[in-house]
């Protein structure tokens, strides 16, 4: 599912909620989840695409379908 289809419909959901506890639940949820989120510079963004383009040309790379096959074994 695509991932702003699945925050339309949390929001909707949430929308309905009467529960100040479930609120306030979520509300704790989103406040841990934003703490250790720091912006990357644009420094640290260049490199990690070249490490990716260093990945991928000395072919330390997972197909699609071999990564599907990965995850049947989880």
């Amino acid at each position: 599912m695509d991932i702003q289809i699945q925050k339309l419909n949390i929001i909707h959901r949430l929308i309905q909620v009467n529960d100040i506890n479930v609120i306030q639940k979520i509300d704790s949820i989103l406040a841990k989840s934003s703490d250790n989120i720091t912006p990357m510079t644009l420094e640290e963004f260049y490199a990690r695409i070249e490490e990716a383009e260093n990945d991928i040309t000395n072919g330390r790379i997972t197909s699609h379908d071999d990564f599907l096959k990965e995850i049947e074994k989880w």
